[in-house]
């Protein structure tokens, strides 16, 4: 068990996986500093990490790999972003950023519009009862969802 502070003095209490534990063991057995923080500067003093320290190194990071307008909050929103684009529920999604108000984790959702579209698509198709219709209207009926013919749904109901 241990703790993470964060934002206006919050307190989360959380667990480590045994890959989590494996690693931070062996960080901090490789540290030459005997600072209490877990992420410390790389150049003596070594005093704790701040957001300006990781902001600076994600740069370098996505310069050397060639991306450009790397920073921390982009992989949060991102993530957000792509768990709701998957069918997460909100409100996991509002638990594992923090959040006490929904509001907030609503901000951080950009949900893909053709995510979106294609659900509601697919939940038109689902919908069809009459298979005669979608016969004649595309062919053989199809049972695989991914063999959708998305394109010509879109088309049939003015996408």
């Amino acid at each position: 068990m241990y703790c993470i502070w964060k934002k206006e003095e919050k307190e989360e209490k959380s667990t480590l996986t045994p890959k989590q534990r494996y690693i931070y063991k062996n960080y901090l057995v490789d540290r030459i500093d005997r600072n209490p923080a877990l992420f410390v500067t790389l150049d003596a003093p070594y005093t704790r990490l701040k957001i300006s320290g990781v902001e600076i190194r994600m740069r370098e990071l996505g310069k050397r790999a060639l991306v450009s307008k790397i920073y921390p909050h982009k992989f949060r929103r991102t993530m957000a972003t792509r768990a709701i684009d998957k069918g997460m529920p909100i409100e996991q999604v509002q638990k594992i950023l923090g959040h006490s108000q929904i509001d907030t984790t609503m901000q951080y959702a950009m949900v893909n519009q053709s995510n979106v579209k294609k659900m509601r698509i697919k939940k038109i198709f689902r919908s069809f009862v009459d298979k005669a219709r979608f016969v004649e209207m595309f062919g053989e009926p199809v049972s695989n969802p991914k063999e959708w013919p998305i394109h010509q749904l879109m088309e049939y109901i003015n996408f």
